[in-house]
């Protein structure tokens, strides 16, 4: 027989979930003009009508420019598993969506942003760092990061103060990924006091908010209003 208690908590959690869906759906940009939005799929329900006006095919084309670019939406497993294979048109990849508008943060030459012969190339050059015979021979150090996380984890616990997991978790990535990337342990020992206080300035830099997030902090209220 469930739990009461179980069942309560249950029925109370699923009741707030149903209220915060809700009102995010129909009261939080309601003086905003838009479409009648839907408690499941908001907006989306757009392209599901969309869809089903046009009798559910297996693609259907979206024109939205001059806004942003046209795009397919494709319905169909059979179509989706063809364009994701090489063909003679694409004969190395399927071309990408245009990032052109992060080149000021990933480059010019980023393999997120190319296509066919020279994605191919350096794809290639990428290729041994991840074979499966390589990623074993860097088991014994990422073992040894995550025990010594693990060591900082239970030298908390028993102590039963505050601290911050988020700290410990980004001294350990940057941990593994010197280690692996760059042979270089960039927090040595430092993980106790970091997590106690501040972090070092390679991970408080990373925490640290961007100007867009740091604004949309202040305007955002407690309920997650703007």
């Amino acid at each position: 027989m469930p739990n009461p208690l179980v069942f309560a908590a249950l029925s109370l959690l699923a009741a707030y979930l149903y209220n915060k869906l809700r009102y995010k759906r129909f009261q939080q940009y309601a003086h905003i003009s838009q479409l009648p939005p839907s408690l499941l799929l908001d907006h989306l329900n757009v392209f599901v009508q969309m869809n089903n006006d046009l009798g559910r095919p297996p693609l259907m084309f979206v024109d939205l420019r001059p806004i942003n670019r046209p795009m397919v939406l494709i319905g169909s497993h059979d179509i989706a598993e063809q364009i994701t294979k090489t063909s003679k048109i694409y004969p190395t990849s399927t071309p990408k969506s245009d990032l052109g508008y992060l080149e000021p943060v990933i480059g010019p030459t980023s393999i997120l942003t190319l296509h066919g012969e020279e994605w191919k190339a350096l794809r290639k050059k990428f290729n041994p760092g991840f074979a499966p015979q390589y990623l074993v021979t860097l088991l014994s150090c990422i073992l040894d990061k995550t025990m010594s996380f693990i060591e900082h984890l239970d030298s908390f616990a028993r102590t039963g103060g505050d601290f911050s997991l988020v700290l410990l978790g980004v001294n350990l990535t940057f941990d593994i990924i010197g280690v692996v990337v760059m042979v270089r342990t960039f927090t040595p020992n430092m993980q106790i006091r970091q997590a106690r206080t501040s972090s070092s300035e390679l991970t408080g830099s990373f925490l640290a908010p961007t100007p867009m997030t740091r604004q949309t902090d202040e305007n955002e209220g407690e309920d997650g209003t703007i």
